[in-house]
């Protein structure tokens, strides 16, 4: 009798072990389908948005290599005028669930040393008065260019040519360097 009891309970241990083993791989993969489905829709979404700067870009003269920095600002603010009035206020690149997959690809490509890494440089650098980041705004002129480390560059979406990632103020945020224009902002993505 008492081998049949114990015989019982391992069994029943080891289905539920079983069962708690099948979740967790339906859920990853799961998570992962979702994965997909948001990084499908952040690259349509980068898609339409590039289309709608080359259409705008276009007609501008070419910014051309000259010591006139005022010309050169003076055209990429022609762009991003035009851009933003294109766009409207509420344009965004970024959804939570994307926010979501985006902490889930840092979380498995970078090492816990390499977000403190990322978290200290940005905040090494940062100006203590620098004007607060907006989207459909310039980048403060005295924002700092911190590295992201290159495995995460390669992990991420790629982005079109004219955008960038941006990590600032422990914020990723997706910068059109031709216009010098914030799209948008994942906040405490390096927290």
């Amino acid at each position: 009798m008492r081998n049949h009891s114990t015989l019982g309970k391992i069994l029943g241990a080891s289905f539920a072990a079983f069962a708690a083993l099948t979740l967790l791989v339906t859920e990853s993969v799961k998570a992962q389908a979702n994965a997909k489905v948001e990084i499908a829709a952040f690259q349509t979404r980068l898609n339409a948005y590039s289309e709608i700067h080359r259409k705008l870009e276009g007609p501008l003269p070419p910014i051309q290599v000259t010591k006139d920095m005022d010309e050169v600002h003076r055209l990429m603010d022609q762009l991003r005028g035009r851009i933003v009035a294109a766009r409207g206020p509420r344009a965004t690149l970024i959804t939570p669930a994307l926010v979501g997959t985006f902490k889930q690809t840092i979380a498995s490509t970078l090492t816990l040393a390499d977000i403190v890494y990322v978290s200290e440089e940005i905040e090494e650098h940062t100006p203590p008065r620098m004007d607060k980041v907006r989207v459909n705004r310039p980048l403060p002129g005295n924002a700092p260019f911190v590295t992201i480390p290159p495995p995460l560059l390669k992990a991420l979406p790629e982005l079109p040519p004219e955008l960038r990632y941006v990590a600032l103020s422990g914020a990723l945020i997706i910068w059109d360097h031709h216009a010098d224009l914030v799209l948008d902002i994942m906040p405490r993505l390096f927290d």
